[in-house]
């Protein structure tokens, strides 16, 4: 009652007129009630911004590489007067989820009238046969795929000395509950290192989509309600079509959050590789960050998503823990 939403939307810079934003999809919210628009192109900043300073690396070490295009939006929703952030965050685990493995799931339960439909909406709009659509699905199930991009470039010695947390191997049989579950305590662990609410923010944490009640819920839904005609998140969509316009709650695609990140981190990769080449190798903070091969990988982004993932995690990640770690005695040069 008597509030209204201001949706602040991340976009491209003007000077790249060629790179598709979310602004065509953002315009279709035009014309809802208490409901305004604010695009925000974060002119001149980048995933490197303040590593000259030691403000903003204090309260956490997972700063994530598009953390200006977080506080620019800030930025935004401040000089509006908004004085709650509502922040999509774990919506993948809950209330949008797509349930895994649900074809494998409704075969070894006998639901041949369910998967046969599922299959037949799956092959109608991927192309593919449904023996590979299952067989697929199995695949990833028996052998999940390990990530192939490191998080942080720490050290042999330090991976050594502090054992992975591990949240247990999935069961062999396919169970879709039990897989959203695991993602569940994986986001919640998560979330625990990176929420710190930084002394400089004026908005209350406002997360609905991690909601406790919304959470356990979500989690007992079956999983036929979450996935229809081989669409995904369909509890999310089915909840929310009558509020926004179907270019929105029907659509599949998306873009990135940061659309010319690339661009961004390339016109500050100058101010990256100076702080890199200025730890020497009797710096403490050696100890823990492999700096060589840190150093190693500080090249050009190319200008398409494959190939650009240390630019997008490891490289300002790594620059974020060792400003992390310099507020420590132990690791000051």
């Amino acid at each position: 009652v008597n509030r209204s939403f201001i949706a602040v939307s991340a976009i491209r810079q003007d000077e790249h007129a060629d790179i598709e934003d979310e602004r065509s999809f953002m315009t279709c919210l035009r014309g809802l009630d208490n409901m305004e628009l604010c695009f925000v192109p974060s002119e001149e900043r980048g995933p490197f911004d303040g590593i000259d300073r030691a403000e903003g690396f204090r309260t956490s070490c997972l700063r994530g590489s598009r953390h200006f295009v977080d506080q620019a939006l800030a930025e935004a929703a401040t000089s509006y007067g908004a004085d709650i952030l509502l922040a999509g965050n774990f919506g993948e685990v809950t209330i949008s989820s797509t349930p895994r493995p649900y074809l494998l799931e409704c075969a070894v339960r006998l639901r041949i009238k369910t998967i046969l439909d599922e299959l037949r909406s799956r092959r109608s709009r991927s192309g593919s046969p449904s023996w590979r659509l299952l067989a697929s699905e199995a695949y990833r199930h028996l052998y999940p795929r390990k990530s192939t991009v490191d998080s942080f470039f720490l050290t042999t010695s330090f991976l050594r000395s502090y054992p992975p947390q591990r949240f247990g191997r999935l069961p062999l049989f396919p169970d879709t509950r039990t897989t959203n579950l695991a993602e569940v305590r994986r986001f919640l662990s998560l979330d625990a290192l990176s929420s710190t609410r930084s002394p400089s923010s004026v908005f209350a944490p406002a997360k609905p989509f991690w909601d406790r009640r919304l959470l356990e819920f979500c989690l007992a839904l079956p999983a036929r309600f979450k996935v229809k005609d081989g669409i995904g998140r369909y509890l999310l969509r089915r909840s929310f079509s009558e509020m926004l316009p179907p270019e929105i709650a029907q659509r599949t695609s998306k873009h990135p959050y940061c659309p010319d990140y690339y661009l961004r981190y390339n016109r500050q990769l100058g101010k990256a590789l100076d702080f890199v080449r200025a730890i020497s190798q009797a710096d403490p903070v050696t100890e823990v960050v492999d700096i060589a091969r840190l150093r190693a990988v500080l090249v050009p982004a190319r200008p398409h998503k494959s190939g650009n993932s240390a630019a997008l995690t490891s490289v300002p990640r790594s620059i974020a823990l060792i400003k992390f770690l310099r507020q420590f005695p132990e690791f000051r040069a």
